[in-house]
């Protein structure tokens, strides 16, 4: 069992690596710009 194991390890890390899983689509640029965001009682300081 422990042998098999191993070996199917073995065999899974010698295999080339999956293909990366499609890079999640790019963020929009924010369409407020940051000076528009709600002020923070710290950034009104």
């Amino acid at each position: 069992m422990v042998i098999s194991h191993w070996s199917l390890v073995s065999n899974y890390y010698s295999l080339p690596a999956p293909p990366a899983p499609p890079a999640p689509p790019a963020l929009p640029a924010s369409p407020t710009p940051y000076s528009q965001l709600p002020l923070t009682p710290d950034s009104t300081r």
